[in-house]
């Protein structure tokens, strides 16, 4: 039974682990800390946290984002410890289930055989999509869960479903078929084109690998990718340099480990993680454990080198180095990633975009890199319905106002904000005060600039 009393203490909770996700930064994080406070909320067992997304012939398309108390690898098989069909229910619904009130999915045979008393599932939505379900368990007590919490799991749920939009929702992709490519490597520059003879190149190979880029570049994607051409039957490990411990930096290097291990940010591992590391890619992979190293970087690591920062014989170890071109560097690439991203997301390929939203797309210098262009595509969604051509003033407002545009290209911030006024008359017919409206000016500045860049 919750009590008043009981109630209140709930809510507290809530709004302390909230607080918690308000403060992650990183999106590779987030999982693991919404699946760690949902267990301690609930009092839970076990749990998952999965990942949805839609199928391009339809349907759903699920990832295991996190466990705690289950085998990953066999949930995302769809082995017989993950219930298909409590997990269907709450898609399908788009809210949340608890046992108590379905005793009947109880007799489920995945929950039979695992021995299951009590479950409780909420699905994560945005914008009434399920982008997520987290499903927690007890095999111990069959009163752990009761319909009563519904609400304030949900409301959590909630709060994490808008955490993953805050730090940019990954593209959610399906089962990739051989020699295709993640999103952020898709690319007709000859920059990109020396990237990818470069990931042939590590993937027909054994030795160390850096991956250098800027914030959001498309670093993981590259390093996914060596892994999946290099032998994708094989675990991928992957540890935070600012964050990994030194038993999470043992536990991938013991010899026995087989798989890649992929160091994000290497050059912030503290001394004692480099000399562990330096010492397992001196030693090499074991004959009958295949092991390889690729690392991450957005800091210049030969200036921490020098600075005595970082351990010169690991910085001379990654043998080969893959430097990723920043999207500003990329124009050419700008619209068929945002295309891709869209598709990835749900959205079906039909749209277009008009010219004027064609060049501000192009021309904006794009500071956040893939990460902020997936962002973008997040929030053409959320204005669904879409019109089938996306013009100028659907974009964001950074975006139309030219923020960060890259002049060198040849195209000055005066030209981009020319188009976003010109596009902002065109779509509100004339009216001025509409136009100045969806700008986010006051009528006084438009008319100011009207006359400046010689628009009547």
């Amino acid at each position: 039974m919750l009590t008043p009393e009981r109630a209140q203490l709930w809510m507290q909770r809530v709004r302390e682990l909230t607080r918690q996700l308000a403060g992650e930064q990183e999106l590779e994080h987030l999982p693991t800390r919404i699946l760690d406070a949902a267990v301690e909320l609930t009092e839970a067992e076990r749990g998952y946290l999965l990942r949805v997304g839609r199928k391009p012939e339809g349907g759903a398309a699920i990832k295991v984002e996190a466990a705690r108390g289950f085998d990953r690898t066999a949930l995302q098989a769809n082995k017989r410890d993950v219930s298909r069909r409590v997990i269907q229910r709450v898609i399908e619904l788009g809210e949340g289930i608890v046992s108590s009130a379905e005793p009947r999915l109880l007799d489920a045979t995945s929950l039979l055989d695992q021995r299951v008393l009590g479950f409780l599932c909420v699905p994560l939505c945005l914008n009434e999509t399920v982008i997520g379900v987290l499903y927690l368990d007890h095999r111990g007590r069959d009163e752990a869960f009761f319909a009563a919490q519904l609400p304030f799991v949900q409301t959590f749920a909630d709060q994490a479903a808008l955490a993953y939009q805050r730090l940019g929702l990954r593209a959610l992709e399906p089962e990739a078929p051989p020699g295709a490519r993640p999103a952020g490597l898709l690319g007709s520059g000859p920059a990109m084109q020396q990237v990818f003879a470069l990931i042939r190149r590590a993937a027909g190979a054994q030795f160390p690998v850096l991956v250098a880029g800027e914030a959001g570049s498309g670093r993981r994607a590259v390093a996914t990718e060596i892994h999946r051409a290099w032998g994708s039957s094989l675990p991928l490990h992957v540890l935070d340099g600012e964050h990994a411990s030194p038993e999470e930096v043992a536990r991938v290097v013991a010899p026995q480990v087989a798989g890649t291990v992929y160091v994000r940010e290497v050059g912030r591992l503290e001394p004692s993680q480099q000399a562990t590391l330096a010492a397992r890619v001196q030693a090499g992979a074991a004959p009958d454990a295949p092991w390889r190293l690729v690392a991450s970087s957005s800091d210049d690591l030969l200036q921490r080198v020098r600075s005595g920062a970082f351990r010169e014989d690991l910085y001379y170890g990654l043998v080969l180095r893959i430097e990723l071109p920043p999207l500003r560097e990329r124009p050419e690439d700008v619209l068929p990633l945002l295309a891709r991203f869209l598709s990835l997301h749900g959205l079906p390929g039909a749209q277009s975009f008009s010219a004027r939203a064609e060049l501000l797309l192009r021309n904006y210098a794009w500071p956040g890199n893939l990460r902020q262009l997936n962002g973008e595509a997040l929030r053409l969604i959320a204005q669904q319905p879409l019109p089938r051509e996306i013009s100028a003033t659907c974009l964001s407002e950074e975006i139309k106002g030219g923020a960060g545009v890259a002049g060198s290209k040849g195209f000055t911030l005066r030209d981009t904000q020319r188009e976003a006024i010109q596009a902002a008359l065109d779509d509100a017919q004339g009216n001025k005060s509409l136009a100045a409206k969806r700008l986010g000016i006051p009528r006084s500045s438009l008319y100011r600039l009207m006359k400046r860049h010689g628009l009547s």
